[in-house]
C-alpha cells in the first residue's frame, strides 16, 4: 500500500554508495539555509537494469521552484552559486586525484579510513552544488526561456527564425572535455591523412590520447576505464567517414559566443529578458561540464577503492562500491563485513529509504525488494500506447527501427540509421548518437545532453517522453516527427 505521494525523479545505473551520497544531501542543512527548504523523504528501486529515484512529490514541488527562484533571482545570485559550483567540482576531483595517488598498499587502515572520510565529504559537497543545482534548474529555466522567446518572435513576426535563435541561445559556447576529446582525435586523424603519419607515430598519438581521455565512461567508481582499442575504432571509423567536415564545425565552434551575444543584442529589450538568457546559456555548459568532473573523479578514486576491495577479501570493484559508508568505516575500525552474499546481492539490485524516521540510510536486498517496492509504490499501471508526446529538442521528422538503451551496455546494439529509444543519454553514448537516424528520451529537457548532441547533428531528437523505453520495443518500425511533437509506431 501506498505510504506517499511519491513522484519519479530519474533513472540511472548508480551503486548504491553513490545513491546514499543522493539521500543524504536532499535533506542537507544546506539547502534549508539556502533555499528555505529541502527533501526529506527519499526511495530508490530497481528499474529494468536501472535504479529509480523517486521524492516525495510535495516535498519536490516546493523544493525545487525555491531553489530555481533563489539562484535565478538576479545575474549576481546566479554568478554565486556558479563560483560555488565551479569551485566544489575542482575540489572533488583534487579530493579524488589526492587520495588515488597515494602509497595505499603501505597505508594503515586508520589512513584509508581518514582519506575515506575526506572522499565521502568532498563527494557530499559536489553533488549538493555541482551536481544537483544545475540537475534542478535546467528543465525550470528552460521552460521559461523557451516561451519568452516565442513571445518576442511571435510578437515581432520573427516565429520563422525560431531555430537560428534557439540554437544561439541554448548551445553552449565552450567545448567541455568530450568535446575537447573528439577535436583532437580528429586532429590526429587530420594529421595521419595530410601529414602521412607512420603507423608507430598514430600508434604513439592514440596511447597519449587514451592517457588523457580514458576516464570518459567512468559515470561511477566501478565503471571501467575505456583503453587503446576503444580510441583506435573511433579513430578507424572517423578515417572512414567525412571527418574533414565535423572537424572544421569544431574549429568555428567559437563563433557561437558572437551568435549568442549578436542574438541578445538584437532580442532583448528588458533587463530580465538578457538575464534570462544569460543563465541559461550559461546552464547549459555547466551541465556538462559537472559531468566532465564526476567522471574524471570517478576514475582518480579507483585505486583506492581496488584497495579497499583487496583488503577485503577481494571483492569485486562492484561489490565495493555497493557498500555504505558505515560498512567502510566499520571495517576500516574493526575488519568486519556484511555477509558476502547480502553485498553480492545488491549487484543484481537494491532499494533504499530515507524518512525522517531514520536516522541513516536504509537499503535492501533480496527478496525484500520488491516487498518495499510494493508497499512504497503499490501497483504499478503497464505502460500502454502507441503515441507518445514529448519536448521538441531538435527538429525534422524521421522513420526508422527503434533501438532502446536503457543501460550503458545497449549501445552496441545501435546501427546507422536506428532511432535511439533512451532513458536518457550521456557522453559516452556519442559514438553511437552519432550512428542514429533520431533520439527519443524518457527524461530530459531543453539544455538536456540528448537535446543538445542532437542538435549539434541535427537530427531529429524528442526528450521528456517519460514512456518511450516502456512502450517500444527493440526493432519496432517508429516515426519521430520532432518538428510536430511526437513519436508512434509505424
Amino acid at each position: 500500500m501506498k505510504t506517499l505521494q511519491w513522484k519519479k525523479l530519474s533513472v540511472r545505473k548508480f551503486s548504491a554508495s553513490r545513491y546514499e551520497i543522493i539521500a543524504q544531501i536532499f535533506c542537507d542543512d544546506f539547502y534549508l539555509s539556502e533555499f528555505g527548504s529541502n527533501v526529506l523523504n527519499l526511495l530508490v528501486v530497481p528499474e529494468r537494469g536501472n535504479h529509480a529515484t523517486y521524492l516525495d512529490a510535495n516535498e519536490w514541488e516546493g523544493f525545487a521552484k525555491s531553489l530555481y527562484q533563489t539562484v535565478a533571482k538576479s545575474r549576481e545570485t546566479f554568478d554565486r552559486y556558479k563560483l560555488m559550483i565551479q569551485h566544489d567540482q575542482k575540489h572533488f576531483i583534487g579530493v579524488c586525484g589526492d587520495v588515488g595517488s597515494q602509497d595505499l598498499t603501505n597505508a594503515s587502515e586508520e589512513q584509508l579510513l581518514e582519506w575515506f572520510e575526506a572522499y565521502v565529504a568532498a563527494y557530499q559537497q559536489y553533488f549538493r552544488t555541482s551536481i544537483l543545482i544545475p540537475f534542478i534548474m535546467e528543465p525550470l529555466i528552460s521552460d521559461d526561456a523557451r516561451r519568452q522567446l516565442e513571445n518576442i518572435l511571435s510578437e515581432r513576426k520573427l516565429d520563422a527564425k525560431f531555430q537560428h535563435y534557439f540554437d544561439a541561445i541554448f548551445l553552449p559556447e565552450e567545448k567541455n572535455a568530450i568535446t575537447q576529446e573528439r577535436e583532437d582525435l580528429l586532429r590526429i586523424v587530420e594529421d595521419a591523412d595530410l601529414h602521412s603519419l607512420s603507423e608507430v607515430d598514430v600508434n604513439f598519438r592514440l596511447e597519449e590520447h587514451t592517457a588523457k581521455y580514458r576516464w570518459i565512461p567512468c559515470y561511477d567508481i566501478n565503471d571501467k576505464p575505456w583503453g587503446v582499442e576503444t580510441f583506435r575504432k573511433l579513430y578507424d571509423d572517423l578515417r572512414a567517414d567525412h571527418w574533414q567536415e565535423e572537424l572544421e564545425d569544431l574549429v568555428h565552434f567559437g563563433n557561437r559566443a558572437t551568435g549568442f551575444q549578436t542574438a541578445l543584442d538584437e532580442l532583448v529589450t528588458t533587463v530580465d529578458q538578457r538575464v534570462l538568457f544569460t543563465i541559461v546559456h550559461d546552464i547549459v555548459f555547466l551541465k556538462d561540464e559537472r559531468d566532465d568532473f564526476r567522471r574524471r573523479g570517478s576514475y582518480l578514486i579507483q585505486p583506492f577503492f581496488s584497495e579497499l576491495a583487496k583488503r577485503m577479501g577481494g571483492l569485486s570493484l562492484d561489490e565495493v562500491s555497493n557498500l555504505l559508508q558505515r560498512e567502510v568505516q566499520v571495517f576500516l575500525g574493526t575488519g568486519t563485513l556484511p555477509l558476502r552474499s547480502k553485498i553480492k546481492e545488491r549487484t543484481d539490485g537494491f532499494a533504499m529509504l530515507k524518512t525522517p524516521r531514520e536516522a541513516e540510510v536504509r537499503i535492501y536486498s533480496g527478496p525484500e525488494v520488491s516487498a518495499v517496492a510494493h508497499e512504497q509504490l503499490g501497483d504499478q499501471p503497464e505502460r500502454q500506447g502507441n503515441f507518445l508526446e514529448g519536448i521538441v529538442a531538435s527538429e525534422g521528422v524521421t522513420s526508422g527501427p527503434a533501438r532502446l538503451v536503457i543501460t550503458k551496455d545497449d549501445l552496441a546494439k545501435i546501427q546507422p540509421g536506428d532511432i535511439m529509444v533512451a532513458v536518457t543519454t550521456h557522453p559516452d553514448y556519442v559514438p553511437a548518437m552519432r550512428k542514429c537516424a533520431g533520439i527519443v528520451t524518457d527524461e530530459g529537457g531543453l539544455t538536456a545532453h540528448a537535446a543538445i548532441i542532437s542538435r549539434e547533428l541535427q537530427i531529429p531528437c524528442l526528450v521528456g517522453v517519460q514512456t518511450a523505453t516502456a512502450i517500444f520495443s527493440d526493432g519496432d518500425q517508429i516515426t519521430l516527427d520532432a518538428s510536430a511533437g511526437f513519436v508512434r509506431k509505424s
